[in-house]
């Protein structure tokens, strides 16, 4: 995970990158309200402890 702070930069920008054997999937989300990220956490977590599953 790497959290990046710009100065003066409005909003949230969540970029979530997943790499596999041979596959790379890249989720980019931008919200102009901070809000998001509070929910973004939750998803995390939630997430963490149900992992998405490709077969």
């Amino acid at each position: 995970m790497q959290i990046t702070s710009v100065p003066g930069f409005v909003g949230d920008d969540h970029c979530i990158t997943v790499e596999g054997a041979g596959a790379k999937a890249t989720v980019d989300i931008y919200s102009d309200k901070g809000a998001i990220a509070g929910w973004s956490l939750v998803a995390l977590l939630r997430n963490l402890a149900s992992p998405l599953e490709l077969h």
